[in-house]
């Protein structure tokens, strides 16, 4: 999926920016960095096994999108 591959590539994006963020001591924007990467991580795993909470999650999505005219 399209979608799945935007997911994959926020979050290899995100894990490069933790790194550079290690390299250069700066432990507190790393530890974000790393967070965001791992609930991106989260994100595509919970689409590829297609977990319950990610259905739901796209129910949500399509049924508060609003109409685009």
């Amino acid at each position: 999926m399209k979608g799945d591959m935007n997911v994959e590539l926020i979050s290899r994006r995100v894990l490069d920016e933790a790194r550079e963020c290690i390299e250069k001591n700066d432990a507190m924007q790393a530890s974000e960095k790393l967070y965001k990467a791992s609930e991106e991580s989260l994100k595509l795993l919970s689409a590829k096994f297609r977990l319950p909470e990610y259905e739901d999650t796209v129910k949500l999505y399509i049924i508060s999108k609003p109409a685009m005219i």
